[in-house]
């Protein structure tokens, strides 16, 4: 069939086929190779989303799956991948599970003191989502300059904080916000909790009147002061949907695995809608996909990994292509079989196959399954 997103001819992504390791007949390795698949349909031909996971890496002679001993997950090694967070669903749940454990380990080794802030600003259905994206990034910037902003931190013992961006589309359009980790020298009494976050309310609004924006007061920063909220910020970021019924609701997660509220649709449940045919779904995840392109997810401020005692910064790409220390090699596919494997369209079921299976098992599975497509 013709795609309109693409102005070719193409057909919308098939759906894998139920695997037996997940609930309702998907499982989470499924769920991201299939909405991959559709992402590439949308995307053009020079993104690196089209060779994620599909070509070997340059000088390599065979594909590996990896798994830990007694373990139920498996990895491929060997292949190129796009490390692109906001695109593609295969690395972001490597990245972003990464990035909550090193968020984990933060928190742990500090004695200082951690608050959520949310900011969002006031928006209508015909807003462009590239020029409120980069009104609330300019905003944000202008309100941690100056003087009136060190007073603010210094009043406060604010030692830094680790931002990120989230994205949702609905009935009035598209609703962009930023969550804040802000990391205090110590914890605040409950006037001042209120004293900061009136604060913090009165700085953004005159930041966003400085881009030409507003913010509501009541709504425009929201200040969380419990550890419970802190802790499940970080527990839930990571974590992986489910497309079928989308039942995993997140406080802060990247936006490919992210339930929207309130009749909100998260870019992953864009994509997923995609793929049952909806074509205004495809152009708005498109719309998504460029004004997020080269976004960072996770920003530090200046030193405060250093305070903290966390080492330098991996790059998304090094963390996607990255495999834990603990994973030794299940099975080598050589180039024969990984070729078989696409044209079978089989990734994401090798996978699940491999993560339930002892190595001999495996390979009798596998030959099975390719005995047609060699």
């Amino acid at each position: 069939m013709t795609n309109p997103l693409l102005g070719n001819s193409t057909k919308f992504a098939s759906p894998y086929p139920a695997s037996p390791t997940g609930k309702n007949g998907w499982s989470k390795t499924v769920e991201k190779f299939y909405l991959q698949s559709l992402a590439r349909e949308l995307l053009d031909r020079d993104s690196r989303i089209h060779v994620c996971m599909h070509c070997m890496s340059p000088g390599v002679s065979a594909v590996d799956i990896m798994k830990k001993p007694e373990g139920k997950r498996a990895y491929y090694s060997g292949l190129m991948v796009c490390g692109m967070i906001w695109i593609c669903p295969v690395c972001a749940a490597r990245i972003t599970e990464e990035r909550r454990q090193e968020l984990t380990r933060a928190l742990a080794v500090t004695d200082y003191a951690a608050y959520l802030a949310t900011y969002t600003l006031q928006h209508n259905a015909g807003d462009s989502l590239s020029e409120m994206l980069d009104a609330m990034l300019d905003a944000f910037r202008k309100m941690k300059s100056g003087k009136a902003w060190q007073n603010l931190a210094d009043e406060y013992g604010w030692m830094g904080s680790i931002r990120s961006l989230e994205v949702t589309h609905g009935k009035n359009g598209w609703h962009t916000h930023m969550h804040e980790l802000v990391i205090l020298d110590y914890s605040l009494s409950n006037s001042a909790q209120n004293g900061l976050k009136i604060d913090l309310r009165g700085k953004w609004r005159n930041s966003l009147r400085r881009v030409g924006k507003n913010a509501d007061w009541t709504h425009g920063v929201d200040l969380r002061t419990t550890d419970e909220d802190v802790r499940d910020y970080v527990a839930k970021f990571g974590h992986e949907p489910v497309v079928m019924n989308w039942s995993i609701e997140h406080e802060l997660a990247k936006q490919p695995v992210k339930k929207g509220k309130n009749g909100g649709r998260t870019p992953a449940q864009l994509l997923a809608d995609y793929g049952t045919g909806d074509i205004k779904a495809g152009r708005l995840w498109r719309v998504y996909a460029d004004a997020f392109a080269g976004k960072k997810q996770l920003v530090w401020s200046k030193g405060l990994r250093a305070l903290l005692g966390i080492g330098d910064e991996t790059s998304d790409a090094e963390l996607a292509a990255s495999i834990p220390d603990d994973f030794a090699v299940l099975a080598r596919l050589d180039v024969t079989e990984w070729r078989a494997i696409i044209r079978a369209d089989l990734r994401a079921e090798v996978l699940d196959a491999a993560s339930t299976m002892d190595a001999d098992r495996f390979r009798r599975w596998l030959s099975e399954k390719l005995e047609k497509w060699l």
